[in-house]
């Protein structure tokens, strides 16, 4: 989106870039809170408080996520807010870092996110952004670097 249109203090639509305009009655957007705040909406909206956050305030690192569904449970793990810890062997290297150990979220026990006897897993590890950006720039390298990643991870996850 490139801009936000308010009337009477409500979101009615969206410019799109390029330039097709949509109205709604509900407007969301998955955009960051920067982009939303201060180009969409023109910073109309952003008081002082606002502006020192993103002024002053440390970004949240980047993370890289990693789902997948398997067919078992972990009905034997206490369900842990932090998950379960797992040493890996082979350590997973992604960019110029090392992983000795990687944290899993079992959802056994949800049963929105797997049917009976099967669960989801998601994995989620912190991240170098500026490494992915310079990856980026060579789209086949980018996406081998993602395989070998979840490579990774599953094969972890394949030894317990």
């Amino acid at each position: 989106m490139e801009k936000i249109f308010v009337e009477d203090g409500k979101a009615v639509g969206v410019r799109l870039v390029d330039g097709i305009e949509r109205h709604a009655d509900i407007v969301i957007s998955a955009a960051d809170g920067y982009s939303t705040l201060f180009h969409m909406l023109g910073d109309a909206y952003v008081d002082e408080t606002f502006r020192r956050y993103y002024r002053e305030l440390k970004t949240f690192p980047a993370l890289i996520l990693v789902g997948v569904g398997i067919k078992r449970t972990f009905e034997q793990e206490p369900q842990s807010v932090l998950g379960i810890n797992y040493v890996l062997q082979p350590r997973l290297k992604i960019g110029e870092k090392e992983r000795r150990r990687i944290g899993v979220h079992p959802y056994h026990h949800d049963p929105t996110m797997a049917p009976p006897g099967k669960t989801t897993l998601i994995v989620i590890l912190d991240s170098d952004y500026d490494y992915w950006k310079a990856l980026a720039e060579d789209p086949q390298a980018y996406e081998k670097e993602k395989e070998a990643v979840k490579h990774g991870v599953i094969q972890a996850l394949e030894q317990r």
